[in-house]
């Protein structure tokens, strides 16, 4: 009976954990990461998962600020896209973005991006790289729930 009742705590343990996660988080590249210009390098996101909750998609972005830096003016930096999460797909929810990359490729920043844009080089640059995560609970909400998750990397550094 006491082995019974100490299999239902460890059970009852091993699913609260499980259910503990409450934000989404950026696994690859790595917090100080040093990526070149048209440079692939890893992606990978930790997406809010459980049961009663959905993660929809993500987008990511680069910016030259934090975006808790108090608003966007100044803020450069490139859009890489928004991405279908797959998870829990259900029946009337459209999910056509693409898939979550397992790569990035760092843009050129010397080069210039068009119209009446011009590059500009930089070394050592310190880069947000931000993912938007659109996800819900069964929880009524108005609209998706948002959570955004940053690491630092640095632009054409060498040392």
């Amino acid at each position: 009976m006491l082995a019974l009742l100490y299999l239902a705590l460890v059970s009852l343990l091993s699913l609260t954990s499980v259910h503990a996660q409450t934000a989404g988080t950026i696994t690859a590249p790595s917090q100080g990461a040093k990526i070149m210009p048209l440079q692939s390098f890893p992606f990978s996101y930790k997406i809010h998962q459980d049961y009663c909750t959905s993660s929809h998609n993500i987008t990511v972005q680069l910016t030259t600020k934090a975006l808790d830096s108090g608003g966007t003016t100044g803020n450069t930096g490139h859009y890489f896209g928004r991405f279908a999460t797959g998870s829990y797909p259900y029946q009337g929810f459209p999910n056509p973005n693409p898939p979550v990359p397992s790569s990035l490729t760092m843009p050129d920043f010397s080069m210039a991006p068009g119209g009446f844009g011009t590059g500009a080089t930089a070394s050592n640059l310190p880069l947000y790289l931000h993912v938007i995560e659109e996800w819900n609970t069964c929880q009524p909400t108005i609209g998706n729930n948002i959570f955004v998750s940053t690491v630092q990397v640095f632009y054409n550094s060498t040392s």
